[in-house]
């Protein structure tokens, strides 16, 4: 073999473990980004699931979506968090196994959707719309995003 055809076979060996670590980071089980909800909510027998939904590709707004609503969470609800009646989950819908939540909740663009899990069932479930609205205003958002959670629960 010649050293040109070894130097590429080597480098060409290199990218596709690269890529195959990457991908393994990305999949690990337990993040929320890949952890399947029914089986965290089903751990309590009540649950309020809070998911943000968004696509492979992510602008910044997209980003400031995830992030400020996971501080209005972690800030207002780290207790319920831990006690696991609040339960948080990113979901990218461009995934093949997350694709049945774009029916499911009829989903058109990024969203954050609370659901209130039962016995691992789901009994409803609420689009909240503002988020693109708001996002220009973090104090005003986290404010929207505490009040329906804290609506939402009450069974509002």
């Amino acid at each position: 073999m010649k050293p040109k055809h070894i130097v590429t076979a080597a480098l060409l060996m290199f990218v596709a473990v690269s890529v195959a670590v990457l991908l393994m980071k990305e999949r690990r089980p337990g993040t929320p980004e890949t952890a399947a909800p029914a089986e965290s909510a089903s751990a309590v027998s009540a649950s309020t699931v809070v998911y943000y939904f968004h696509g492979t590709r992510r602008c910044a707004t997209c980003r400031k979506l995830e992030e400020y609503t996971n501080e209005a969470i972690m800030t207002a609800f780290a207790e319920d968090i831990k006690a696991g009646t609040i339960v948080w989950r990113t979901i990218n819908t461009d995934e093949p196994e997350s694709e049945h939540y774009v029916k499911d909740y009829v989903l058109s663009t990024k969203s954050v959707v609370l659901s209130a899990v039962t016995g691992g069932t789901e009994t409803r479930w609420k689009n909240l719309p503002r988020i693109w609205d708001l996002v220009g205003d973090k104090a005003a958002y986290i404010a929207y995003i505490q009040d329906e959670i804290k609506t939402f629960q009450e069974g509002k």
